[in-house]
């Protein structure tokens, strides 16, 4: 940036940089400095313009995405178009997210993602039919096209049609004699065995499990997935090497020592667990400055799971210590918040504390129904009726509201 204070791509990097590691507000800076120097790089308006819609700003995003389709003309980008096309089918703007999506397919009629992307429209508006269409049309340009093929499975699964589903996996897979999927991503072996795990066939999911490590070896969810597979099915002594090898993976994954003290805690070794959590929690705590996002997320889990042991265990000084600090950990995560409001009005009966720490949580995530049902429950507790049922009314058109708007294109079902 020094010797190249003009480079619109260098800024825009950097800007990505601050945006996985959360800091959104250098973010945006870098991202301005990036336009200042190039107004017409699509990359930098669909990286600003997706940082505010994982955001909850879907003006700024829409702004953004705007801003460059009508700069960036010559060629137009079928990136900003997917992107756009996205943003309205979170917003619910079905009819506008199709004529996105064809339109870059018009443009680009071998992009796997955008047919992908009308499949999930498509399921949105129950035209199962064109999306199981489309999401063929996708794998057929694509072949290795993951996100497709998984979407396709469950799309059969959610409609109850898990033998056809298992058929699906199978040819992404390459199981059988045409070898069609010509992959073997992690995504698909995990996907299948819980499929099966929820359908009650144990023993087929272990049997895909087995296959999956012996495709990735170096997998620590795998280990973890497994592991917690032989846990379910009562295999201790499974589910222990199971986590100790994805440990031996990757040490600092918060996730596998959440699990292994879990195990212990239902093998009633609560000395075990405390060491697990201690472990865990010093092993997955990088400096602040390189941690990601999702690093941090996990770590915060692994606080506030260790936090409902101390509170289950009657500590409650430590389980106090251990919420703060997952809430200091992630302050933006409205679950913790909504915890932690349990946590004292259990054990102080503080009705004004408790209220203080749901409205964070339902200002931290204010699409979720479930800290306006947690605050009902309060109010209710604390003979205020008419408060309690306008948040259950609004913790139930929260609930309702967000069903359709979680399946999202970007993502498998």
């Amino acid at each position: 940036i020094t010797s190249l204070p003009t480079n619109a791509i260098l800024w825009q990097k950097w800007a990505d940089l601050e945006k996985g590691l959360g800091n959104y507000e250098v973010a945006r800076r870098l991202f301005a400095r990036s336009e200042q120097a190039n107004a017409y790089l699509p990359a930098l308006y669909s990286s600003w313009g997706r940082m505010e819609m994982d955001a909850g700003n879907a003006d700024a995003a829409r702004a953004h995405f705007t801003r460059g389709l009508r700069r960036c003309r010559s060629p137009i980008s079928v990136r900003l178009l997917q992107d756009m096309a996205l943003l309205e089918s979170r917003q619910g703007e079905l009819p506008r997210a199709r004529k996105l999506l064809e339109r870059a397919i018009a443009l680009e009629p071998r992009n796997a993602y955008a047919y992908h992307s009308l499949a999930v429209v498509d399921y949105k508006e129950g035209r199962f039919a064109e999306a199981r269409e489309n999401l063929e049309t996708a794998v057929a340009w694509q072949p290795g096209h993951t996100l497709s093929w998984l979407t396709r499975a469950q799309m059969e699964e959610m409609r109850g049609h898990v033998d056809m589903a298992r058929k699906i996996y199978r040819r992404a897979l390459g199981l059988d004699s045409t070898t069609e999927g010509r992959q073997s991503a992690v995504q698909l072996w995990q996907a299948w065995a819980r499929m099966e795990e929820k359908a009650g066939r144990g023993a087929d999911a272990v049997w895909i499990y087995k296959r999956a490590l012996a495709a990735h070896p170096s997998d620590a969810m795998l280990y973890c997935n497994f592991g917690d597979l032989q846990a379910a099915r009562g295999e201790v002594a499974s589910a222990r090497k199971l986590f100790a090898q994805g440990l031996k993976q990757d040490s600092s994954c918060a996730l596998l020592y959440q699990r292994a003290a879990a195990l212990e805690v239902s093998q009633g070794d609560t000395a075990a667990a405390k060491a697990l959590y201690r472990s865990g929690v010093q092993a997955a705590s990088y400096p602040r400055a390189k941690r990601t996002r999702q690093q941090r997320e996990a770590v915060g889990h692994l606080v506030h799971t260790w936090a409902m042991f101390e509170w289950r265990r009657g500590r409650i000084a430590k389980s106090r210590s251990l919420f703060e600090r997952a809430v200091k950990q992630l302050p933006s995560s409205g679950w913790i918040w909504m915890w932690f409001g349990h946590f004292e009005y259990a054990t102080t009966k503080d009705g004004a504390l408790a209220r203080h720490y749901f409205s964070k949580s339902i200002n931290a995530d204010p699409k979720s129904g479930q800290p306006w049902r947690a605050m009902a429950d309060l109010e209710r507790d604390l003979g205020n009726e008419h408060r309690a049922r306008f948040c259950f009314r609004r913790a139930c058109y929260l609930d309702s509201s967000r069903q359709l708007a979680d399946i999202d294109p970007s993502r498998p079902l």
